[in-house]
Order: C-alpha cells, then sequence, then structure tokens
C-alpha cells in the first residue's frame, strides 16, 4: 500500500509590527449616491441605481444589438451611472479645459474626490505637503484612451 507523507507546516514569519492607521476623510460618488452620506440611505432603501443609459453619455438605440453576432453592438441600454462627470472644475486644478477633455474621466474623479475627503478630513491641501500623509486609492482601466485613438 502507498505511504501517506505528511509535510510539516512552514514556520510562520514574524508578524509585521502593526501601526495604527485612521479614516479621517472620506468621499464617494456612486451610482444613485452622489456623495457618501446618501449611499446608506440608498442601501437601507434597496434602491435599483440602475437606469437607461441617457443620450448625453451615448446613443446607445444606434448600437444596440447581438455583439456575438454583429461587430460594434451592445445589448446593454440601461447602466448603474453617476451623474457628476460634467462637473470637473479644470481650471481649480490648473488644468486647461480643452487638456481635461483628453484625460481619462476616472482621473478627472480621482482629483476632485481627493480634494473632498481632504476637506471632509478638515485639512488644510497646502499643510500636508510634506508629512506623513497617505492616500489609498481604487480605480482601474475604464478604456478611454480608445475613444480618443
Amino acid at each position: 500500500p502507498a505511504r501517506t507523507r505528511f509535510l510539516s507546516a512552514p514556520t510562520p514569519a514574524q508578524a509585521p509590527t502593526l501601526e495604527p492607521i485612521a479614516i479621517v476623510g472620506i468621499s464617494a460618488d456612486l451610482p444613485g449616491a452622489p456623495d457618501f452620506a446618501s449611499l446608506w440611505p440608498a442601501l437601507r432603501d434597496g434602491l435599483d441605481a440602475i437606469r437607461d443609459i441617457p443620450d448625453s453619455r451615448w446613443d446607445w438605440d444606434a448600437l444596440f444589438g447581438d455583439p456575438l453576432r454583429e461587430t460594434n453592438k451592445t445589448n446593454a441600454r440601461r447602466a448603474g451611472l453617476i451623474d457628476a462627470m460634467e462637473a470637473f472644475d479644470p481650471l481649480f486644478f490648473g488644468i486647461s479645459p480643452r487638456e481635461a477633455e483628453a484625460m481619462d474621466p476616472q482621473q478627472r474623479l480621482l482629483m476632485t474626490h481627493v480634494w473632498k475627503v481632504i476637506e471632509d478630513a478638515g485639512y488644510n491641501p497646502h499643510s500636508l505637503a510634506g508629512s506623513d500623509t497617505a492616500l489609498f486609492i481604487g480605480t482601474g482601466p475604464s478604456g478611454y484612451a480608445s475613444l480618443l485613438d
């Protein structure tokens, strides 16, 4: 009969020294919740934030079709959308309006929400220069660059 071999568990590495962290500011803009304070009521009330895609975003009717049988077609006509995409103020951030048009919308949102986080925390942004302050941000590619091509 075959013999079973048991391997010993590896020796655990020494745990890193834990340092305290604090979340002192927060910002969010989500479908159906334009700010963090409105997120919880939307969740509590079971808000369905999926809606028809407005013409201001893209003409889904012109692109509607079966993507498995037709090129450049989609069967998506509803989405979870945020409404503040056009609200970016490039001059506030020292960016020309022309340059801002070429920026990925996620970059514009990132800049806006970083500022809002700092405001929410009650800090003067200039006072943070050179300090041990960190912002942890999650984002991913949106495909916007391919639209510009």
